[in-house]
């Protein structure tokens, strides 16, 4: 069963959103003809400036000219706002939506996609300077560009995605148990390698420390949008005779913020690490609080029947997903996950030894005594299944002892995940007559159908139950009932499906 989980990203300011920002900046500033400023400054996250002289490489009074006229700079303040708009890169993600970047499909479903939410950045570039004169042509300039455009333009950001370290730490806990059930597993370089779907590299800080995993994305037509049709007008700054000028816009922009992980529960028939597992909640068992008049509430039919409600069935492990195929009529009371060895014989369990459920004496007794009939289909009520994954294993290799132990009579399949499933059938027409023959051999099993159709009015039935068959299958409407005649043309055409009712009074 494949568990899916979702990682927050680790760092995505300074590999993600601040290229991006900076990359609208570049082609700003490269359409309005500017590109050649001297020196960009990005506020970021510090929201400060870096000061004049602040890093430690600079050299004395190395940004002044030697006539002591300081350079053009543009000074870049970015803010990032949530925002509904959805690039096609973000939903509800309750599907996949994104493409993986790595996927395994060769043994076990496994695979990571980015997630992404819809946000707006708004930039302010403070353009500082040295002349009144070089203000106002940078103003004209650009309110001449903004009167020739018809749309808004476009920029392309080149951005990183990095996965978290815990990421990585999974990935090798998953190679190291498929290595030790199959020895041919490559090493874990080129088994990572081999199914990524995206080409990955590493970035490092300017020291080469930091290092971290990374995949590249591109994202193309990304809109600028200016905020006001007229810039600001040039002002002069009260510091240092500038002279600086502000302009501001913005654009829609998909924020990458976590991972989407789908994975196994289990590799071969060992189960990851816990702390791998996300843990169930507590309230997905709950059961409802039932709420109705009184004179409701004393009807029988409708407090009994709260009490056989799905999903309220024994589950081991709890964290296990999985459940079986929907069966029609067919109800699972325990499910149990197994660990089996390559034998070619081996004992799955008691049924009657599952901790954590009671069961009715009434209904042990009756197992026990029809041991031979519970791991097929319409011989009993009480149904006893094993499934290789989401295979159900041939009832001819199943087999139930009078002790209630039940043992698979071939090898299994390793890398599949086992489970064991006793459930209750409710398709009481697809019953074959040798139960029925079974009831009457054994009148007292007969109080077991009130046990499990409490609705139907047992007790107006006259005694002996047995000589009312044909009445009880007519009005418990459950199962498929006995073929009936061959339906014709005009009903096809129609669309219809006869339904069977068996006619014998």
């Amino acid at each position: 069963m494949i568990l899916k989980t979702s990682v927050p990203s680790e760092e995505d300011y300074r590999s993600f959103v601040r290229p991006a920002v900076l990359d609208s900046l570049r082609q700003m500033l490269k359409f309005y003809g500017l590109e050649s400023t001297a020196q960009i400054y990005y506020n970021g996250q510090d929201e400060v400036a870096k000061l004049i002289g602040a890093n430690a490489t600079d050299k004395y009074r190395s940004d002044i000219f030697t006539d002591g006229v300081y350079r053009n700079k543009l000074f870049v303040v970015a803010e990032f706002e949530p925002h509904e708009f959805n690039s096609g890169n973000a939903n509800q993600r309750r599907e996949m939506t994104e493409r993986a970047v790595w996927m395994d499909t060769q043994e076990k479903p496994m695979l990571i996609y980015p997630g992404f939410t819809g946000s707006i950045v708004r930039v302010s570039v403070i353009a500082g300077f040295n002349s009144d004169k070089l203000a106002k042509q940078f103003i004209r300039r650009i309110n001449y560009q903004q009167s020739q455009q018809v749309t808004n333009m476009n920029f392309s950001a080149t951005v990183h995605l990095g996965l978290n370290p815990a990421i990585i730490e999974f990935m090798e806990h998953v190679h190291t148990l498929w290595k030790k059930n199959d020895p041919t597993t490559p090493e874990l370089g080129e088994w990572f390698s081999e199914r990524c779907k995206a080409p990955f590299t590493t970035i490092s800080n300017v020291a080469g420390k930091h290092k971290r995993i990374v995949t590249p994305m591109k994202l193309n037509n990304i809109g600028i949008m200016f905020a006001e049709p007229v810039v600001a007008q040039a002002r002069k700054a009260s510091v240092m005779g500038k002279w600086e000028a502000q302009l501001n816009y913005s654009f829609f922009f998909p924020e990458f913020t976590h991972w989407e992980l789908e994975y196994p529960l289990n590799i071969y028939q060992d189960e990851i690490d816990q702390k791998w597992i996300p843990r169930p909640q507590e309230q997905f068992t709950q059961r409802f609080d039932v709420k109705m008049a009184p004179e409701m509430a004393f009807i029988q039919p409708f407090t009994e029947v709260r009490d056989q409600q799905a999903p309220y069935y024994l589950r081991l492990p709890a964290h296990d997903p999985w459940t079986m195929k929907k069966q029609p009529w067919v109800q699972p009371i325990i499910q149990a996950r197994l660990k089996l060895q390559d034998v070619q014989s081996q004992v799955l369990c008691n049924i009657f030894e599952i901790p954590g459920f009671k069961w009715n004496e009434k209904v042990k007794q009756y197992m026990l005594r029809r041991h031979k009939t519970v791991t097929h289909q319409f011989w009993s009520p009480f149904l006893v299944q094993v499934f290789s994954d989401d295979i159900q294993v041939s009832p001819e290799q199943i087999v139930m002892d009078e002790n209630g132990v039940v043992t698979l009579t071939r090898p299994p399949t390793m890398q599949n995940t086992y489970r064991i499933v006793v459930t209750l059938d409710y398709a009481i027409r697809d019953y074959l007559p040798s139960f029925w023959e079974d009831l009457d051999a054994h009148p007292e099993d007969w109080n077991l159908m009130p046990t499990i159709f409490v609705w139907y009015p047992w007790d107006k039935l006259p005694r002996p139950w047995g000589h009312h068959v044909p009445k009880i299958l007519r009005e418990i409407d459950k199962g498929r009932g006995l073929p009936g005649e061959h339906y014709g043309i005009y009903m096809a055409t129609l669309g219809l499906q006869a339904h069977n009712i068996l006619e014998r009074t």
